[in-house]
């Protein structure tokens, strides 16, 4: 019976080493607490690329929030579609281009290439265009 007081010592021995080790490694994998922004650099580029996407945010048949002007080049468009129903902007002098289509509740982007000037866009789905659902935006 002298051997059994030593095999539960390192059977607790173990099982302490193994606490240890699984506290330990929990740990080193908790994400970092600090307190503090991490800054990353401004991308080089055009203004159209800092400025990020245009949003555009379509609810029900209107668009509450939308840029009233925009660099030329090519200008990412973003549509948050807060609405019920499917929504899109098309541009009425590049010959009605669809830009974006988004559906309830979803967020796409689409891209175009814009020159100066004035711009007439809307939502080309059904009946939207009567109910408002226009406006315009000015490049320069």
């Amino acid at each position: 019976m002298s051997g059994q007081p030593s095999y539960r010592n390192r059977v607790r021995l173990t099982l302490l080493i193994l606490s240890a080790l699984v506290v330990s490694a929990c740990a080193a994998e908790e994400p970092s607490t600090s307190s503090q922004p991490t800054q990353q650099p401004a991308p080089e580029g055009d203004a159209a690329a800092e400025a990020g996407p245009a949003e555009f945010v379509a609810v029900d048949f209107d668009f509450p929030e939308t840029p009233t002007e925009l660099p030329s080049g090519q200008v990412e468009f973003e549509l948050v579609n807060d609405g019920g129903v499917v929504h899109n902007i098309t541009i009425e002098e590049l010959d009605d281009t669809l830009v974006v289509t988004a559906q309830p509740g979803q967020t796409n982007g689409g891209t175009v290439d814009l020159t100066p000037g004035t711009y007439t866009y809307y939502c080309s789905i059904s009946g939207h265009r009567a109910l408002g659902m226009e406006g315009t935006i000015t490049v320069g």
